[in-house]
């Protein structure tokens, strides 16, 4: 299992501006540790540390818009052209900017 520290210094690498104090940094591990963890809310929470009530909204946007469905995460993250640009459009699902397109 990856630790949370793994995932922080992932989205680090993917975006070396973003502090790590910043809701959008947050906003940017909540999918990735979902990876490992599941997408319940308690258990993000124990993962991350951070509040459930910081969580719950991002993942009822997750949820909304088709990216988590029935415990599993549809995503193009890991596609070598374009998996970048794909992660940061779910990350801005998830703290509100966008809406997805039905998957």
């Amino acid at each position: 299992m990856i630790a949370i520290d793994q995932i922080q210094e992932e989205v680090r690498c993917i975006d070396p501006n973003l502090g790590m104090e910043t809701s959008e940094f947050e906003t940017a591990v909540l999918p990735l540790a979902a990876l490992q963890v599941g997408q319940r809310v308690s258990a993000l929470a124990k993962f991350t540390g951070y509040p459930q009530g910081f969580i719950k909204p991002g993942a009822e946007r997750l949820r909304k818009n088709g990216i988590w469905r029935r415990g599993t995460t549809y995503a193009g993250w890991f596609e070598e052209e374009t998996g970048g640009v794909a992660f940061w459009c779910d990350a801005a699902v998830a703290e509100g900017l966008l809406e997805g397109t039905e998957r």
